[in-house]
């Protein structure tokens, strides 16, 4: 089973009611929208920071959208 993050909320809904589970989902390390903003805004602020990023998850990025185009034919 995937599920994308993209639709994770409605995946995991979609999940329990076809196996009819009573189930909940936290996000432990979620962090404030604020410090998410703050984050994002250095990333594309900075070029180096950026491709480092894209350069260390480069494979990650590249096995995720494998699965999405597999799992949205």
């Amino acid at each position: 089973m995937v599920l994308l993050t993209e639709s994770y909320n409605e995946n995991v809904e979609s999940f329990k009611n076809k196996y009819n589970l009573d189930i909940e989902t936290l996000h432990i390390n979620a962090s404030s929208e604020k410090s998410s903003q703050l984050l994002k805004e250095f990333i594309e602020e900075n070029e180096d920071v950026k491709n480092s990023i894209l350069k260390y998850y480069k494979r990650d990025f590249e096995l995720y959208e494998r699965a999405k185009e597999k799992v949205i034919k």
